[in-house]
């Protein structure tokens, strides 16, 4: 729901038109242009948001941080959902035999948020102290 208000903000200032690439710009701006000589309130809308710059912007803003916000709280569950690495070690050769293990069964062991955000600090440190 979120990300539809953050869209629908961006569609009325044009703000999303420029997320397109040049070439899909272009045909968006010709049908929009064909769209406000029918009438159609979505243009006068936005015809109107574009001539108060200042709530254009704002309305710009809004759009892309509810927009932002709505992906950086999905990335993260999708991430989830789609983590084999239980499947993937418990299919490794090296759990038939007791007490062993291996260097990528560790690496498989370290959870993502571990391995993704250590502070580039501790990086630092380990390389000089080796």
């Amino acid at each position: 729901m979120t990300v539809l208000v953050g869209l629908v903000l961006s569609r009325m200032c044009g703000g999303i038109f420029y997320w397109l690439q040049e070439d899909f710009l272009s045909g968006a701006k010709f049908a929009l242009h064909n769209r406000l000589r029918l009438g159609h309130a979505d243009a006068l809308v936005m015809k109107w948001i574009k001539k108060h710059e200042t709530i254009a912007e704002w309305v710009d803003i809004v759009g892309f941080y509810l927009v932002a916000i709505c992906v950086a709280r999905t990335i993260p569950c999708l991430l989830w959902f789609f983590d084999l690495r239980d499947s993937i070690v418990n299919n490794l050769p090296s759990n038939e035999f007791e007490g062993l293990t291996t260097w990528s069964k560790n690496m498989l062991d370290v959870t993502f948020d571990e391995w993704s955000f250590e502070p580039v600090e501790d990086l630092n440190e380990s390389s000089e102290a080796g």
